[in-house]
């Protein structure tokens, strides 16, 4: 009898830890078909932004409860079932990151004609070849210039200390070689850090071995203008001015001040008053979350410092003034805003904190007219590109922007970038720039002593350190709580202004969704013809028994 019991709940509980986990499928469906409802106009035109917008202003949004438990729809797309391309349908795009391009950076753009030739014939051969470009580049330019070496194309301002006149072929080529895994590796992050802000449930992102090519399969995507638009777009290397979250609390406590009105208007058209924790106000159903904005991205602390490399004719230490406790920021900021501005963004040194589930929200906010008023002209909001998943929230950095909104450097300006290890062996990353970064390099870090610089890559901060001196040489090292990865991805990152490398669509197929309801009917038809001739021949075989087992078995 205990046994029999035993068997029973274990029936039950299975049965209920399957309903549990179809149960976000089913939730992830309805969503997606209310933004197809929401999306469609009155001819029955489906519009595939509107749709998207509507899709990731819930993305960061509670949309689900099991008892207690609340579920983003982030969260809900994670622990739904994942059909695949060949079920759900989606797009299988095959990227390209050109090697051409990056070569004739490494050469500083050479105008010389042999060198040219050589790059078109490499071209030619590699549609009929299984070498790779840089082999074949460096047989084309022996061939159209027998005798000369390649050191005189590649000795220039990009590759100082590492190619000069007497670096032979080999040597350079090998150089090339790891510039283009540099590159490519930069460009697989990119892509893969793009891909994770689109939304996609279990997307694939994997290299090719053995080329340049990386292979993107996205299911359930609709919209192949918006993922062509996001895969093939060059990165953006970018170094920003960091405002100081004292500077804007006045700005701040306006925000605070329209959150109270709106609410107020909120309450008094619905009688009700907000949950607890809540943030205090929803946002508006059109949801502007996305337009002309980034997507929302989490963050992690980033205590780093920018430090001379020359330290034989200067100090290495820096007077800096005592910052107060972040607890009597905390204090300060909170007891002057108001609440509802301190759950939704809570100051700290860095900018402000976010919950991950409030992103949305805040964009939407941060989108409307009337609140850009409230802040600075000259700021721009920037998320960082990492979260603290732990702590569940995310910092939103303040960008001061320049004439124009415009950065005051770019990342064309870095001509060297590496991963290293700081006098205390801990990991770092050792910058390099030109002269004229250098010169824009010393003018910004002289004008922001004890404080804090965004490098930006796609509009996201990947790092904000601090500024501990002026910088006159544009030699720099950023020391902080890196692992030793973290630090390469750094220095990967700093690389993509150095060598910029387009990536290119060679290759687009979107599987509609007639293919997955095919192969699911077809799948169905096979299991109900297996199950049907176990059947049979369980009553042929075993006769009477087999008719027992049969209705046992149903």
């Amino acid at each position: 009898m205990k046994q029999k019991n035993a068997i029973i709940l274990l029936t039950v509980m299975l049965i209920l830890l399957s309903i549990y986990r179809l149960s976000f499928t089913l939730t992830d469906r309805a969503i997606q078909q209310s933004a197809t409802e929401y999306a469609t106009d009155k001819r029955g035109i489906v519009n595939l932004d509107k749709k998207q917008k509507y899709l990731d202003s819930l993305w960061n949004k509670p949309v689900y409860n099991v008892l207690v438990a609340e579920y983003t729809y982030k969260e809900v797309k994670e622990m739904s079932l994942s059909l695949g391309l060949d079920l759900q349908g989606g797009m299988h795009v095959t990227l390209e990151v050109s090697p051409v391009e990056i070569i004739k950076a490494l050469a500083n753009n050479s105008r010389d004609a042999k060198f040219q030739q050589a790059l078109t014939l490499a071209q030619k051969r590699q549609a009929t070849s299984q070498a790779s470009f840089v082999s074949l580049f460096g047989a084309a330019y022996a061939e159209v210039a027998p005798g000369e070496k390649l050191s005189k194309i590649f000795t220039n301002t990009t590759t100082r200390g590492k190619i000069d006149l007497k670096s032979t072929d080999t040597q350079i080529l090998d150089i090339i070689n790891q510039e283009m895994e540099d590159a490519f590796d930069r460009s697989f992050n990119i892509i893969r850090t793009r891909i994770d802000k689109f939304g996609v449930s279990n997307p694939t992102i994997q290299k090719l071995p053995g080329t340049n090519r990386i292979l993107v399969e996205l299911p359930g995507v609709d919209n192949p203008k918006r993922v062509r638009k996001l895969l093939s777009g060059v990165a953006k290397l970018e170094f920003w001015e960091v405002w100081e979250t004292q500077d804007l609390i006045p700005y701040y406590q306006e925000f605070a001040a329209y959150l109270e009105r709106e609410e107020s208007k909120n309450q008094a058209k619905t009688g009700k008053k907000p949950s607890k924790g809540d943030g205090g106000l929803v946002a508006k159903s059109d949801s502007n979350a996305q337009k002309g904005k980034d997507p929302l991205v989490a963050d992690e602390e980033d205590t780093s410092a920018i430090a001379r490399l020359d330290t034989a004719s200067k100090k290495t230490d820096t007077l800096r003034k005592d910052k107060p406790k972040a607890d009597s920021l905390k204090k300060d900021t909170t007891d002057a805003a108001g609440n509802l501005a301190a759950q939704l963004m809570q100051p700290s040194y860095e900018g402000f904190v976010v919950r991950t589930r409030d992103t949305a929200r805040v964009n939407e906010l941060l989108s409307r007219s009337e609140v850009q008023r409230l802040f600075p002209s000259n700021l721009r909001f920037m998320w960082d590109v990492k979260g603290n998943e732990a702590a569940g929230n995310i910092t939103l950095y303040a960008i001061k922007t320049g004439r124009g909104g415009k950065a005051p450097l770019s990342g064309e300006v870095v001509i060297e970038a590496r991963n290293d290890f700081d006098e205390n062996n801990r990991p770092s990353v050792s910058m390099q720039m030109n002269a004229t970064g250098a010169r824009g390099w010393r003018k910004l870090t002289a004008e922001n002593v004890g404080k804090r610089i965004a490098i930006a890559l796609d509009n996201y901060v990947y790092s904000a350190p601090r500024v501990n001196g002026e910088i006159p040489n544009g030699s720099s090292v950023i020391t902080g709580n890196f692992t030793v990865n973290e630090a390469k991805d750094l220095a990967n990152v700093l690389k993509a202004g150095k060598l910029p490398a387009p990536v290119r669509v060679v290759e687009e197929a979107t599987v509609g969704p007639s293919l997955g309801k095919e192969s699911i009917q077809q799948g169905l038809n096979s299991m109900l013809l297996g199950l049907g001739l176990v059947i049979v021949f369980m009553i042929l075989y075993y006769r009477s028994s087999g008719v027992v087992a049969n209705i046992a078995l149903s």
